[in-house]
């Protein structure tokens, strides 16, 4: 090089090493590139300096970024720079000066110690092999520390900073002089145009490469600022290197935008072209100058964003380039070097995987993102796997890459700390690139990366992805034992997650793991230890499944080991196995089968009973138990060390804190004291009671040593509280001396609280417990008694606004609603309404403050507005069901609280009347049933479950009743009473079983939580000790487990036996009734048992049983009769029905005033504020407690409660309670009643409660005895009073009717309408001069008018204005009285009970018959006889559906399987009624055509009969025979009525009765004669009153019972005659001709025909003198005046019998086949023997119950008929095989006589070969045995005492599926029907007739019972044994006999008797005789002129067989008239 073109100046400066700005500014200035202007040098000729914050590259060139310039430094002036230089000095100047400053720079940076102190830069380029290695940093030189947070200063200033000689920093300034220099210069050159100055062009790329050297020097001396410029103007040329023709750069490419400084690391050419080869060494030198800056300068951003510019694939990248350099020399060793100094530089700038770089590695200020970092380390690993792979050293993969990317994956995995999947999907991403190109490799090296990958892609939920990292985890660990450490958590690692997918080898794993960690585990403390870890981990898996539980329990197992041999050694990851084992084990004996007392020293020794006891000293103990979780686990494994313990027989040895006097006393005393909760839990298992007498006095020792009194007296009296309960539930657990040792201690000076002053706020609560408790022990305490303790609890909640408060004065808050909720339970158990209200108020507060929205605040809302409903104030109940609804939302799945909210629900709308609503909430109860299976639920809930099963059947049946579905509020409510009564028995199983102190055996304790002090109070025995002999009668007493149910019991009990009653069966409701007063008497409950008592006096007093029902109330408790309540109105309403049967009625109508006065009462707003301040006389009552609101599920459904609206707007526009103050702004304004529709719709809702529903069943009973004692019912007195209230349609018809029958008495002509007999049909009117009959007006149907009826009264004129009875006419009268009925029926046909029904159809009876009698319009006879015998009948067909549908119910139970079925959706609506169509087309056609029918009915008051007489296809005829038509002829006698006859009739029974049962000595002298004169007289005397009934009772109209079928042409000559007889004789018809006149229908005249005709044996004046003032009667009644005096009905009478005479004999030849009676007779009609009256002597009559019983029988007939096809058949008849049957004689072998006659002839029935029948003889049979018989056989003949219900309940017969088709009860009384009052009678062969019905194609098998013979009464052996041989004989069931004959006693008796008594003859106006007279052989009574035929094969029926047969009894009356037929005639087959 020639003479140096630097100037001097400038030279010096760089040899001297004291360049500076100066030296810059100078060199500036020659080369012309600024102006020599001041300040121009000082500005840096590039762009900003080292440590500028800026990330990103300049764009531009030369020019320095904006900002503020320094001032300028004056430059001397010099010739030598005022001289201008050529152009080609300058070029040479700056070629010059790069390459000084280039020699100058590497100088400095060789000698520079900071330089050589770089860490950095060394240990960057330093080859892989020849750094040491150390763990966790193989290689790769990742052992670089974190670097430190930047800070805000330049670098060359903090370089300079950190150097302290002055030299120093002289050198660096020195060297940025130098580098700005050589800067200055390449800047020069590369701007200059060298052809234009004729120099030589440099060589390619020479420039850029001496611009690299720059840019490294500049880098080793820390200028990053200028090395970031000279690489970018580097890259810019690499870029361009193909650029267009002409040399310049694109300025729209070189004027990018800003790109971040790691965008060095790639170069973006044009079209993505490649790098000219001669430029790949340029581009290398490049990549590895950049990489260096970045290494070098650290930032975290760039850092982050190396992947994405330093990658694998790019066409110019670093990485391709070296491949190209490596392609282009062949030198794969240098590339690969180069390769793995890359990855060297980048591992070298992450930060350190090491544990401690964790802080500084997460800190995003100082450091990249882990995930970044990550991905870098991954780039590295994957550079080095290609030199690995290039160069096929493949041994050392796992040191090279296996040992790293295990530690950079775990670094990862503490730091990342985003989602798992990421996580997951970078690391397998990771896994995959870096192994991608390496042969598959197995081992422990890879356990450490699967781990990993298995761990984190199960956190993330990828089971398959974490299922193949588990298997590859297996496999790494082949090469260990089986029973290694490792090994086993690579097994249970795969178990789970197989477990998890549900694969078939899930269990094999799972058993696998748990084996190996059950046996012996190879390895050292670092395996154990790494094996917990892994366990740890396995637990803590989220996929961890159920069946898991053995290997958890296996690792808690090996866990507890570990933590014997390793103390205080990982001791958090040994909880966590713990924790986990404990939530596996879902019962006690899993827990047991792992825990021991390593467990509780586990969480000890992770201090979590320090915790426990720290809060203790201020918290309550249940509260310190859940401090957290980890508490929680302590206190379960307690719980299971307890249970231990007393499984062990009480070793004291398992119980942790025993021993352990190391603990501190508070540790201690926490532990035992809850571990003496749990000992007390198990108390209630009796098999745990031996153990629990070792147990507790140690423990309660050691307690007691630990809690000194003056120490812990808080604790200690909390402890008190429990051994008190303990030892009162279970005496013998303790001793008395152990509970003396603690009650004597028992704190009492609460100043000195020692170490309890933290819980000094408590005091008060556990004071008020401990007085609960002593009351209870004591006995059963009255409210006043209990009332302190609440008041103290009530003034705990009034002081308190938030539950933070509460709980900080409440010990226990949950264990005290417990508490609570039992003393309301107690209340509620003894019937005190109001305390029960009370606390339930309290309780509620209590929740409001504590428990918001959790489920036992629900249903503590739920029981108090039960209560309100209870009380009878649904609108009270509506608001508290509004507030809970809000709750409910807290609770987000079904659960007992919802569904029990749902079923209060439903029974408030059902006190409201809303039928529909009621049925659409107990479909949402029964969607939540479904979702509450019966295992989802607890032990501890199973009887509130069962016992809400029970509610929803008891709401169902109330709702269903509600609507008229009877038949299913039957079944209802027995199944609610069935599941109830489930629950009953299992609590008196665990009651009376081996107990202490007859406590219940509870079950099993369950893992919840403790919450106190084993429930409160429900845990005390509340019953007095035996010891104290004066409570004898206390301690009895059921106990508190009964509490809960026994109110529900008895009202579903009571309700059942409503249901019964309602369907007339007085058996099963006085068994239900009575059972509910029992129950009320076990529970000692004086309050509800006088409620009971009440409801069964109503009961009996309904059956007629008044004296039973006078005895009831007599014991009902009178003790709380001046309180106001629902009891007290139940007592008056029960004193009062039974003064009204009793006839005393000024007695009944005062005590309805005085129930309804303690109605309004009870409505009274005092009474309701007083009900509401029980305990606080402060509180503004249940508004201010709940504000009004709509129900959550109504607001769903667009609907509103009326409930709400009425509490929110009053009660009849009344205020109920105070309101708050933000309510009573808007109400100052009065209010008028019902101003507005909606207030109406409220005062309405308002009277739907129950107590208005009460107050007008008291009004409406009061109005009716009112009319009874003849007072007028004004509605507007007794109605106005309680608007809302109206009289019932029956109240208004009896007002009508009275009325009525008022005027009918001042009418002259028809004041013996009611005497008088009427009929239905009459006649119809006719012309005078024809036949025709006159055309009348249409008449309504009954039916059609009773509904125009209902929609014209409803219309015309409203409910409550009072009826004008004054100045209506009689017909009107009695028209609006039977529209008024007839409204009320069809309205409530469907709801009335059998009892209403018989009322309301004798009423609408008596009525209709009087208006037809004076109406003028007798077009619609026709229909009205169908209809009026529909009234006759109808209650009885309702009364037999009933009864058949309760059989139904009772047979379908034995079906059912599922005691917990929830009640099922019904369609609700009731069947409709039959019609007059229906019943003339399905009861009446249907008889057989020989039959007839006669249905026998009693009025309501006894005082008249009515008739209906039935043949097929004919209208019926109607009947009234008032019994007052016949009255005596002496005025002292008295009238021989219906009860003169029955009284009369049961004399004779039981006098008869009397005689067979007690003979007496008939040895003696004369006793034999006395008893037969005595049984003679009774004979006598019963054959007087049958011929009395026929004479007197129906007298001529005796005719209605003939069997005679009249011939049209025949009757129509006897109508021609009768016509002109009246014509003759009728003043009314000998004047001038009538328009019109009355002609008599044929069935009026078929009443003469039956008469029969006087053939010298028959006296018929009598009854044709009854018939003709009849028929004068009917015609005076339609206008045809005759006076009777007028008429000659002597002369009539004779005529009569000619034409009778005349009529039969022309009849005499067209006999009848098989004619029939059946009698329909009603309830109070069946004890008659009607079968035995004169006129009936010898016919074949039976008689059934209903119409109903008689068309099934009917049918039945017709089946069997049809089924049989007998050739030649053409009767109607039942045929019954004779070769089937079974026979019992003498089952209680005490009847010798009867077996001795009877066996021969039953003992033939098996005498031929093809019959089947069984023998039951001298032997009693079990009922099975009965029930087979009545099964199997087609008949069974029964001979012993009674009706055999000894050996077969009536009930069981009536669920029968199949019956006997004959059954014979051949026993005294077997048919005694036996009367209950209004109710339905009872009788054994009517049981009969309701079994079987099941169809059956099969001939042998029968499956219905269609006749019954049976005895009314009592009957001698002799005689009945004679009738049952003749029966036999004559129905030809077997041969005849001599023994069937009648022996004659002697001659003269025998020729007395053998003829029926005739009395004297009886006047016409007949009586009773009082002194019974000789009967007279004179002229018989009337006959049935239809004697007994043989069927039409000869043959006879039973029903013939059993009326010729009762003269083969020596008494012909008094025993031969006992025998009856029940059903239908029944013939013997072949």
């Amino acid at each position: 090089m020639g003479a140096s073109t630097i100037p001097e100046c400038v030279r010096k400066d760089f040899e001297a090493g004291t360049a500076s700005t100066r030296s810059v500014a100078t060199l500036q200035t020659l080369l012309g590139l600024v102006d020599a202007t001041p300040g121009a040098a000082t500005r840096d000729p590039i762009g900003p300096r080292a440590g500028s914050k800026t990330d990103t590259i300049p764009v531009r060139n030369g020019r320095a970024p904006p900002g503020k310039p320094k001032p300028a430094r004056p430059v001397p002036a010099s010739e030598e720079r005022t001289k201008g230089l050529s152009g080609r000095e300058k070029y040479a100047l700056a070629t010059e000066t790069i390459n000084t400053c280039l020699k100058l720079l590497n100088d400095t940076l060789r000698s520079s110690k900071a330089a050589a102190e770089s860490k950095h830069s060394v240990k960057a380029f330093q080859s892989p092999a020849s750094r040491p290695k150390k763990p966790l940093q193989p290689v790769s030189g990742n052992i670089t520390p974190a670097p430190s947070p930047p800070k805000r200063r330049k670098a060359s200033e903090a370089s300079i900073a950190q150097i302290a000689s002055p030299a120093e920093v002289d050198r660096k300034e020195n060297a940025r002089a130098l580098a700005n220099c050589a800067r200055l210069s390449t800047a020069y050159l590369r701007s200059v145009d060298t052809k234009a100055l004729g120099v030589r062009p440099l060589p390619k790329f020479q420039m850029e490469s001496g611009m690299l050297a720059l840019s490294n020097s500049l880098v080793g001396l820390g200028m990053y600022d200028l090395a970031v410029n000279e690489l970018s103007l580097v890259k810019r040329s690499l870029e361009h290197t193909q650029r267009p023709p002409g040399g310049k750069v694109d300025v729209k490419v070189a004027e990018t935008a800003k790109q971040p400084l790691v965008s060095l690391l790639q170069l973006a050419l044009p079209n993505d072209a490649l790098l000219e080869d001669d430029a790949i060494s340029l581009a290398l030198s490049y990549y590895q100058t950049a990489l260096k800056l970045l290494s070098s300068q650290r930032r975290p951003r760039g850092i982050e964003r190396i992947p994405e510019y330093l990658s694998l694939e790019g066409p110019n990248g670093y990485i391709a380039v070296l491949r190209r350099q490596s392609t282009l020399d062949g030198n794969a060793t240098k590339v690969n070097k180069s390769l793995e100094n890359i990855a060297s530089v980048l591992l070298g700038i992450c930060p350190s995987v090491a544990s401690a770089g964790d802080e500084a590695a997460v800190d995003v200020r100082a450091s990249p993102s882990p995930e970044a970092v990550f991905k870098v380390q991954t780039l590295a690993l994957q550079i080095r796997a290609i030199v690995l792979n290039s160069s096929g050293q493949y041994n050392e993969v796992e040191r090279e890459l296996i040992g790293p990317l295990a530690k950079c994956m775990t670094a990862f995995a503490r730091r990342f700390r985003g989602d798992a999947v990421t996580a997951s999907d970078v690391m397998v991403e990771s896994y995959k690139k870096i192994t991608s190109g390496l042969p598959t490799r197995t081992g422990l090296p890879l356990y450490s990366i699967h781990s990993q990958l298995y761990h984190h892609a199960d956190k993330a939920e990828l089971y398959e992805d974490a299922l193949q990292w588990a298997e590859q985890l297996a496999n790494d660990c082949q090469e260990l034992e089986a029973n290694h450490a490792r090994h086993i958590a690579a097994v249970a690692g795969k178990a789970a997650i197989e477990a998890h997918l549900r694969l078939p080898d899930a269990r094999i794993s799972m058993e696998k793991a748990a084996r190996l960690l059950a046996g012996k585990i190879n390895g050292g403390s670092r395996e154990y230890e790494t094996l917990v870890r892994s366990l740890a981990r396995l637990t803590l898996l989220r996929s961890a499944p159920l069946c898991s539980q053995q290997l958890l329990a296996a690792a808690a197992r090996f866990a507890q080991r570990y933590a014997r041999s390793y103390p205080d050694s990982c001791i958090h990851d040994l909880q966590s196995i713990m924790d986990s084992a404990l939530r596996s084990s879902k019962t006690s004996d899993d827990m047991l089968s792992w825990i021991s007392l390593d467990a509780a020293t586990i969480y000890i020794q992770a201090g979590v009973l320090r915790a426990v006891a720290t809060c203790a000293t201020e918290r309550p103990l249940a509260e310190a138990w859940s401090v957290d979780a980890a508490a929680i686990s302590l206190s379960r494994v307690l719980r299971g060390l307890v249970l231990k313990s007393v499984r062990s027989d009480g070793d004291i040895k398992k119980i942790p804190g025993i021993n352990e006097d190391v603990l501190e006393p508070a540790q201690r005393g926490a532990m035992l004291e809850w571990q003496l909760h749990y000992a007390v839990e198990l108390a209630s298992r009796t098999k745990y009671h031996h153990a629990l007498r070792k147990l507790l006095p140690d423990l309660l020792r050691v307690l007691s040593s630990v809690y000194d009194v003056s120490t812990y007296p808080i604790r200690r009296a909390r402890v008190v509280f429990v051994v008190l309960g303990l030892h009162e539930c279970h005496q013998s657990l303790l001793s008395e001396q152990v509970r003396q040792s603690w009650c004597e201690n028992v704190p009492s000076d609460l100043s000195q609280l020692g170490e309890d002053a933290g819980l000094e706020p408590y005091a008060h609560d556990i004071v008020a417990r401990s007085q609960v408790a002593q009351l209870f022990s004591k006995g059963r305490p009255t409210f006043e008694e209990l009332n302190p303790a609440l008041q103290s609890w009530q003034n705990i909640v009034d002081r308190r606004a938030d539950g933070r408060a509460v709980s900080g004065m409440v010990d226990d808050p949950v264990s005290l609603q417990e508490q609570l909720r039992s003393i309301a339970a107690y209340f509620r158990m003894l019937g005190d309404d109001a305390a029960t209200l009370a606390v339930l108020q309290l309780l509620v507060r209590l929740h409001r403050l504590t428990s918001t929205g959790s489920a036992v605040s629900v249903s503590s809302c739920v029981e108090l507005a039960e209560q309100w409903l209870r009380l009878g104030y649904s609108e009270h109940a509506g608001s508290v069901l509004a507030q809970s609804e809000t709750r409910l939302q807290d609770l987000k799945e079904a659960n007992l609280e919802r569904l029990h909210h749902r079923l209060a629900h439903a029974e408030h709308l059902q006190a409201m009347a809303d039928t529909e609503k009621c049925a659409t909430v107990l479909d949402e109860a029964r969607s939540l049933r479904k979702e509450l299976p019966p295992a989802r639920i607890s032990t501890e809930q199973s009887r509130a479950f069962e016992s809400l099963h029970a509610q929803a059947w008891l709401v169902q049946s109330k709702n269903c009743l509600a609507a008229g579905s009877l038949h299913d509020a039957l079944a209802a409510a027995k199944q609610s009473v069935r599941v109830l009564n489930s629950v009953w028995s299992s609590l008196e199983r665990m009651e009376d079983g081996p107990r202490q102190h007859h406590r219940p055996e509870a079950p099993e304790p369950s893992e919840a939580s403790m919450d106190g002090l084993a429930q409160g109070v429900s845990k005390l025995d509340l019953k007095a000790a035996a010891t104290k002999k004066k409570q004898s009668s206390v301690s009895n007493l059921r106990g508190a487990a009964f509490w809960p149910i026994v109110p529900l019991i008895v009202r579903s009990l009571q309700h059942l036996s409503d249901m019964y009653a309602h369907h007339g069966l007085f058996i099963e409701a006085d068994h239900y009734s009575e059972r509910a007063v029992s129950i009320t008497k076990s529970m000692g409950s004086n309050t509800l048992l006088s409620r009971a008592q009440s409801h069964r006096s109503q009961l009996l007093t309904l059956a007629g049983q008044l004296e039973q029902a006078e005895l009831c109330l007599e014991m009902n408790d009178t003790s709380s009769a001046d309180q106001v309540s629902l009891g007290q109105v139940e007592r008056l309403c029960a004193k009062a029905t039974l003064r009204r049967k009793e006839g005393s009625l000024e007695v009944a109508f005062d005590l309805y005033e005085q129930a309804e006065q303690v109605l309004q009462k009870l409505q009274s707003d005092s009474h309701i504020r007083e009900l509401e301040s029980c305990l606080d006389p402060s509180t503004n009552g249940v508004e201010h407690q709940f504000q009004s609101l709509a129900l959550a599920d109504e607001k769903q459904h667009g609907r509103t409660d009326p409930s709400s609206n009425a509490h929110a707007k009053g009660n009849h526009g009344r205020k109920i309670v105070k309101q708050p103050a933000s309510a009573t702004k808007n109400a100052k304004a009065p209010r008028k009643a019902c101003a507005n529709p909606q207030t109406a719709a409220v005062v309405m809702a308002a009277h739907r409660s129950p107590i208005s529903k009460l107050q007008k069943l008291a009004l409406n009973n009061k109005a009716l005895v009112a009319l009874q004692l003849g007072r007028g019912v004004e509605s507007k007195d007794s109605w106005s009073s309680s608007p809302g209230l109206e009289q019932s349609g029956r109240v208004r018809h009896q007002i009508l009717f009275r009325s009525a029958l008022d005027n009918l008495d001042m009418d002259v002509t028809l004041n013996i309408l009611q005497e008088s007999t009427l009929s239905i049909p009459t006649g119809k009117i006719v012309a005078g001069n024809t036949n025709a009959v006159s055309a009348p007006r249409p008449k309504q149907p009954a039916q059609a008018k009773a509904n125009a009826t209902v929609k014209s009264s409803r219309s015309a004129r409203p409910i409550e204005e009072p009826l004008d009875v004054t100045s209506s006419s009689i017909a009107c009268l009695l028209d609006a009285a039977r529209s008024c009925l007839l409204e009320e029926l069809s309205l409530s046909y469907h709801l009335s009970s059998t009892a209403q029904t018989h009322a309301d159809f004798s009423s609408l009876s008596s009525v209709t018959l009087l208006e037809s009698a004076i109406s003028t319009n007798q077009s619609g006879d026709a229909f009205q006889s169908i209809q009026q015998a529909l009234h006759i009948d109808v209650p009885r067909v309702k009364a037999l559906q009933y009864e058949q549908g309760a059989v139904e119910i009772e047979r379908g139970e034995s079906k059912t399987s599922d005691p917990l079925a929830w009640p099922k959706q019904l369609c609700l609506g009731a069947p409709g009624q039959v019609t007059a169509q229906e019943f003339q087309a399905e009861y009446i056609d249907i008889i057989p055509s020989s039959w007839t029918v006669v249905s026998l009915c009693l009025s309501e008051d006894c005082s008249e009969l009515y008739a209906a007489r039935y043949h097929s296809k004919q209208t019926p005829l109607v009947l009234k025979l008032p019994f007052s038509r016949h009255k005596p002829d002496d005025v002292d006698d008295d009238a021989f009525d219906f009860e003169q006859g029955r009284s009369e009739l049961q004399e004779i029974i039981d006098l008869s009765n009397y005689s067979c049962n007690n003979p007496g000595k008939l040895d003696a002298k004369g006793a034999k004669t006395k008893w037969w004169n005595q049984r003679e007289t009774l004979d006598k005397r019963l054959h007087e009153l049958l011929i009395n009934m026929e004479n007197i009772w129906f007298g001529g109209f005796k005719g209605l019972f003939s069997q005679h079928r009249s011939q049209q042409d025949l009757l129509e000559r006897f109508r021609k005659s009768f016509d002109q007889l009246l014509a003759k004789h009728l003043p009314s018809r000998q004047s001038k001709p009538r328009a019109q006149y009355m002609a008599l229908d044929d069935q009026i005249l078929e009443l003469f025909i039956g008469l029969g005709h006087d053939d010298g044996t028959i006296d018929l004046e009598e009854p044709l003198a009854d018939l003709l003032y009849f028929v004068v009667d009917l015609l005076q009644f339609q206008g045809e005046r005759n006076a009777y005096d007028e008429i000659d009905f002597d002369s009539m009478v004779v005529e009569v019998l000619d034409t009778l005479r005349a009529y039969h004999e022309a009849s005499n030849s067209q006999s009848e086949t098989s004619p029939h009676l059946v009698l329909v007779l009603d309830r109070r009609l069946q004890a008659f023997p009607w079968e035995s009256m004169p006129c009936l002597q010898e016919s074949s009559v039976s008689r059934v119950g209903s119409m109903l019983s008689l068309r099934q029988s009917l049918l039945a007939m017709r089946a069997r008929r049809e089924a049989k096809a007998m050739q030649g058949e053409t009767q109607d008849c039942y045929v019954v095989e004779r070769k089937s049957g079974t026979y019992i004689l003498n089952p209680s072998s005490d009847l010798t006589g009867t077996q001795a006659t009877l066996q021969p002839a039953l003992a033939s029935l098996s005498e031929k070969g093809d019959s089947s029948w069984k023998a039951i003889v001298n032997e009693e049979p079990s009922e099975q045995t009965f029930s087979s018989a009545l099964m199997e056989s087609s008949m069974l003949l029964y001979f012993g005492h009674g009706a055999g219900s000894q050996y077969i309940r009536p009930r069981t017969i009536k669920r029968l599926d199949r019956c006997s088709e004959v059954v014979w009860l051949m026993g005294c009384s077997s048919g005694t029907v036996q009367e209950y009052g209004d109710l339905e009678p009872s009788a054994v062969p009517l049981s009969y007739l309701l079994a079987g019905g099941c169809t059956d194609d099969s001939e042998d098998i029968p499956s219905r019972c269609v006749a019954v013979v049976a005895t009314l009464w009592d009957v001698t052996d002799k005689d009945i044994d004679r009738f049952s041989l003749a029966m036999g004989e004559v129905w030809g069931l077997w041969p005849a006999s001599e023994q069937a004959k009648l022996p004659a006693k002697t001659p003269r008796k025998r020729q007395i008797l053998a003829a029926p008594y005739t009395p004297d003859q009886v006047p016409k106006t007949p009586k009773t005789p009082k002194v019974r007279k000789t009967p007279a052989p004179a002229k018989t009574p009337a006959r049935s002129q239809s004697r007994l035929r043989k069927g039409g094969s000869g043959k006879c029926s039973l029903v013939e067989a059993v009326a010729r047969s009762r003269e083969s009894c020596y008494l012909r009356y008094l025993n031969g008239a006992a025998p009856v037929v029940y059903g239908i005639p029944v013939y013997l087959g072949d």
